[in-house]
């Protein structure tokens, strides 16, 4: 039987492991969202900003508008050779960080 000790020492040293592991797989695991997914072909998502239909939200032209400067996108880092986040709006993959949507939302 395991001591209390016993066990806080053995989490201690899990979790960091744990925490590696996760990291390690969601890497691996990750994609960019196809814009033909439908939750991204509903909201217009595009790849390439410059390259979607935006017009101007209140206090943003549509030239800033951009993932990377969206409430909605989180960062990640690097996939598929570009910067990309998850958007909570599109769960089916990552996003660019250079892409656009509808839904974009300035970010505070």
């Amino acid at each position: 039987m395991l001591t209390r000790r016993q066990l806080i020492l053995r989490t201690a040293l899990a979790a960091p492991l744990l925490t590696v592991a996760n990291s390690l797989f969601a890497q691996g695991a990750a994609k960019l969202v196809a814009e033909t997914d439908p939750v991204a072909k509903a909201i217009k998502y595009n790849k390439d900003a410059t390259k979607a239909q935006r017009v101007d939200k209140p206090g943003t032209p549509a030239k800033d508008q951009i993932c990377g400067n969206c409430v909605l996108y989180t960062k990640v880092g690097k996939v598929e050779g570009k910067e990309a986040g998850k958007c909570s709006m599109i769960t089916g993959g990552m996003v660019t960080s250079a892409g656009w949507c509808t839904a974009w939302a300035k970010k505070a």
